[in-house]
C-alpha cells in the first residue's frame, strides 16, 4: 500500500496525461464520484500500473482522488497553502530548508482512506530537488534521501 501511495503522490509532483473516464474504471469508483459531485461534468481519469486517478476542479482548485485497480478509495489529495502547515513543521522548516536555499514547489494535502492527513512538500534546491511528508504532529520526513 506505502508503495501505491508514494507512486500516486509522485505523480501529483510530475504531471499527469488524462482522459475522459475509461471504460474498464471500477463501477464502484465512478458512481462515488458520481454521487459525491452531482455538479461537476469536469472528471478526467488517468490510470497506471497499480492504481487510477479522478480529478476534478471544484471552488478553482484540482481535486485528486486515488483508487486502486478494484475502485476501493486510497486517498484525496488537494494543493495547499504553506502557511497552514502545523506549527511544528513551520518552526523546522524555517530552520532546516530556508529561502533562498530551497524554494517551495508546491505543497499537497493528502487525506488516506483512513481519515489520516499527511502533507508533501516538493522544494528545489541549489543542488537538489527535496521531496518532504509531514504528519498531522509537523513530524518531518525527507523522501527521497
Amino acid at each position: 500500500m506505502k508503495k501505491i501511495l508514494f507512486a500516486a503522490l509522485v505523480t501529483l509532483f510530475i504531471g499527469t496525461s488524462a482522459f475522459a473516464a475509461p471504460k474498464d474504471a471500477p463501477y464502484k469508483s465512478v458512481s462515488a464520484l458520481k454521487k459525491a459531485y452531482q455538479q461537476s461534468n469536469q472528471i478526467t481519469w488517468s490510470k497506471y500500473e497499480s492504481y487510477q486517478k479522478a480529478s476534478l476542479e471544484e471552488a478553482g482548485m484540482t481535486k485528486e482522488m486515488f483508487y486502486t485497480l478494484d475502485g476501493d478509495l486510497i486517498g484525496i489529495s488537494k494543493t495547499f497553502a504553506y502557511d497552514k502547515l502545523p506549527k511544528n513543521a513551520l518552526n523546522q522548516m524555517a530552520a532546516k530548508y530556508a529561502y533562498p536555499e530551497y524554494e517551495l514547489v508546491k505543497c499537497i494535502e493528502f487525506v488516506n482512506a483512513d481519515n489520516e492527513t499527511n502533507y508533501y512538500l516538493s522544494l528545489s534546491g541549489l543542488n537538489e530537488d527535496l521531496y518532504l511528508q509531514i504528519n498531522e504532529k509537523g513530524q518531518i520526513t525527507v523522501l527521497n534521501n
